[in-house]
């Protein structure tokens, strides 16, 4: 029973503002959705060899968050996207 398909679904954050994405690094997408009081971070690695995330608030930022879906078992190293790796964290 997938709930999202339900057309009562509704995610946790309603965008009520833009969001915002890194352009410092092009095979690492790291975007922000926000409302008023939540927020959501996409980080994607977009290549096929490990990439480090330099921003040190970035990091910071993802590490008080909650962790709510990724395409690997585990997290190894917080600053470090492993190839094709996608991560999504929820902040209140």
């Amino acid at each position: 029973n997938d709930k999202s398909r339900s057309p009562h679904f509704k995610p946790p954050v309603r965008v009520v503002s833009g969001g915002s994405s890194s352009r410092e690094d092009h095979s690492i997408f790291a975007y922000e959705r926000r409302s008023l009081d939540e927020k959501l971070i996409v980080l994607c690695n977009f290549n096929k060899k490990d990439r480090f995330i330099e921003d040190e608030l970035l990091i910071r930022e993802v590490e008080d968050a909650q962790l709510i879906i990724q395409n690997y078992p585990d997290i190894d190293k917080m600053d470090r996207l492993r190839p094709f790796e996608s991560r999504v964290f929820y902040k209140v």
